[in-house]
C-alpha cells in the first residue's frame, strides 16, 4: 500500500475540490449556490452595522433628552 492510496479526500472538500463528482463549471456553481454553510455569518455581518447604528441613535437621543432637560431647567425662572 503506497502513501498515495492511503490518503482519502475529506468527507466535505467543498464545491471546488478536485475529487468532486460533478464536472464542469455550471454544476459546481449550482451546488455552491445551494450551499447553506456560512449563511448565519453573512446575516450577522449585515445585521451588525444596523444594530450598532440603532444603539448609537438611542444613546444620542438619550443624551439629547438629558441636555434638553438641563437647558429647560435653566430657562425657567425661580419662583
Amino acid at each position: 500500500m503506497t502513501l498515495e492510496n492511503s490518503r482519502k479526500p475529506a468527507p466535505d472538500a467543498g464545491a471546488f475540490s478536485k475529487n468532486s463528482r460533478s464536472k464542469g463549471f455550471m454544476p459546481r456553481m449550482r451546488r455552491f449556490a445551494r450551499d447553506q454553510k456560512g449563511a448565519g455569518a453573512i446575516m450577522f455581518a449585515f445585521a451588525l452595522p444596523v444594530l450598532v447604528g440603532f444603539t448609537g441613535l438611542a444613546i444620542e437621543g438619550g443624551m439629547w433628552y438629558v441636555e434638553n432637560a438641563a437647558c429647560r431647567r435653566l430657562r425657567t425662572p425661580a419662583h
